[in-house]
């Protein structure tokens, strides 16, 4: 699944989605990707790649030290660097450094200096790929690929045509040896299920079984109903929107 990921998309038309749970060796797949890619010639020598990991530090400084785990037993074709300040951005600019990786909130304020940005590579992309700060700077970037890392594509599957999807599932990464100790439970649902109906206790449901109509919208307005009871309102002195919301399937309908 990795080697597909890396050879079956080096020139996508669309943003390519790796979506693989935690433990998938996705940053692992993205060093050896742009590896294969600056060694063979696929990207030129003047190409950059931007890498942004989710906003919290210790994500950047993880996926530098997988890169410099990746790389300790063989050289790279390629150079990169973790850049944490503004000086140590500008600096990797001035080195020509081709592979960047940065917090959104640090690259935001410097994208004019961020030049022939070949790929865009967004971790965690289920939360961050959708915000304005990451809008804001693919549109000043201009990358002419994005690859999208996620252990969590449901917000892609909901536009599916705008990307292109690849899934590892849980059950591959099981069967692989990357993951164990697995426990699957449905909590509680309305729906009725059995055990017949999963491909196996680590898998997905059967590609055969199918939810009718009424179960999923009886289902749906109960997840609502929830909803509802727990979020209550937003904002307190507004008492009238408080009666509105405490009954909002009734006012404004299913």
């Amino acid at each position: 699944y990795q080697v597909r990921n890396i050879l079956d998309y080096v020139y996508p038309n669309k943003p390519h989605v790796y979506a693989a749970a935690t433990a998938a060796g996705k940053t692992y797949t993205t060093a050896a990707k742009f590896e294969l890619y600056y060694r063979t010639g696929i990207l030129k020598k003047d190409d950059k790649v931007l890498i942004l990991p989710s906003d919290k530090t210790i994500l950047r400084r993880n996926f530098g030290s997988q890169f410099d785990i990746f790389f300790k037993d063989r050289p790279a074709s390629f150079s990169w660097r973790a850049v944490q300040d503004k000086n140590e951005l500008f600096q990797a600019i001035e080195d020509e450094v081709q592979v960047i990786i940065g917090l959104p909130q640090l690259i935001k304020d410097h994208t004019k200096h961020l030049k022939k940005v070949k790929w865009l590579v967004v971790d965690e992309a289920h939360k961050w790929y959708f915000a304005a700060t990451i809008k804001d700077i693919i549109r000043k970037v201009k990358p002419k690929y994005q690859f999208l890392l996620t252990g969590t594509p449901f917000k892609f599957n909901l536009h599916r045509e705008d990307y292109l999807i690849d899934y590892t599932s849980v059950s591959t990464l099981y069967k692989q040896g990357y993951i164990g100790d697995i426990s699957m439970q449905v909590l509680h649902t309305s729906l009725a299920l059995s055990r017949l109906d999963w491909v196996s206790m680590v898998g997905n449901l059967k590609e055969d079984k199918r939810i009718n109509q009424e179960d999923l919208d009886r289902t749906f307005t109960e997840v609502i109903e929830e909803l509802i009871k727990i979020l209550k309102l937003p904002v307190k002195n507004w008492k009238k929107l408080h009666k509105l919301t405490n009954n909002a399937l009734s006012v404004f309908g299913k």
